[in-house]
């Protein structure tokens, strides 16, 4: 991270001016790894289980925990008296089935199979498994971490993917205390800092993004995640192709800005020929 930054930083304060086209470079960049990820990606943006599944997907994907957690959800969600037990079982069965290992920069199928995930991945599958059983809810982004609030049988709610023992949190003054606690709403000082999204909550963190997000924009913050960690891996041409899909997901200000400073970067603003 402190070594893009000091690279973008240092395109901006050298004021790069605008080149002829002959000063920039011809570059030929293919946009998908496989043709399941093409296919995901490009057929699939309005089914979220399989466009989260775009970023590394499994050939022959083996997700027994994500089926075991389903069968068990499924069977609770059927009960006569639904109540805010439901709630409780979903957070809590999520946690003991399925998030066994957090790490920052993960992948949903890598969460469904070996249960390696972020704030992002385990979000989504928070997310869907919300909707799997009807429970209203929004997606929260801020500048390093999503969450999910909602409200069920009249009680709100929020789901932090990112706390295994307390998590889930009930009723209006609990909630305000976490989010004074955790998701200040001070501005950053540091505004051209790109930041990854995946922070194991723990600490107060001035934000200055609050953007309300669907699974499609999360499949957009998957590809930008793993944009920074190619460019943190020096492969830079790599990170400005999962900007490219991540812009198409979800054309937000961070991900925008951030693909302009890297067409910067690579000069390659007109020249680029995706294949």
């Amino acid at each position: 991270m402190k070594k893009l930054l000091s690279i973008l930083i240092l395109i901006l304060f050298l004021g790069f001016h605008a080149k002829s086209q002959d000063d920039y470079v011809e570059i030929k960049l293919t946009l998908f790894d496989t043709n399941l990820e093409k296919k995901y990606f490009t057929q699939h943006q309005n089914d979220p289980f399989l466009l989260l599944q775009a970023l590394q997907p499994e050939e022959d994907p083996d997700f027994r925990n994500w089926e075991k957690l389903l069968k068990v959800l499924d069977k609770r969600a059927q009960r006569k008296n639904v109540d805010v037990q439901l709630l409780s079982d979903i957070f809590y069965k999520t946690q003991k089935k399925l998030l066994k290992t957090y790490a920052p920069h993960s992948f949903f199928s890598g969460t469904l199979k070996n249960g390696v995930f972020d704030c992002v991945t385990g979000s989504g599958a928070y997310a869907l498994l919300l909707e799997r059983y009807g429970i209203p809810y929004i997606l929260i982004e801020t500048d390093e971490h999503i969450y999910l609030k909602g409200q069920f049988e009249g009680i709100p709610f929020i789901i932090e993917s990112t706390f295994a023992l307390n998590g889930l949190i009930l009723g209006a003054n609990d909630i305000k205390q976490f989010e004074e606690k955790f998701i200040s709403s001070v501005k950053s000082t540091n505004p051209d800092q790109p930041l990854v999204l995946g922070r194991n909550v723990n600490t107060i963190k001035q934000n200055r993004t609050f953007e309300l997000i669907g699974l499609k924009e999360l499949a957009g913050l998957q590809y930008y995640n793993n944009a920074i960690k190619k460019f943190d891996e020096q492969d830079y041409q790599g990170s400005f192709v999962q900007l490219i899909k991540a812009e198409v997901l979800y054309p937000s200000s961070r991900i925008v800005d951030l693909k302009e400073k890297m067409e910067i970067l690579l000069g390659i603003v007109d020249n680029v020929e995706i294949q």
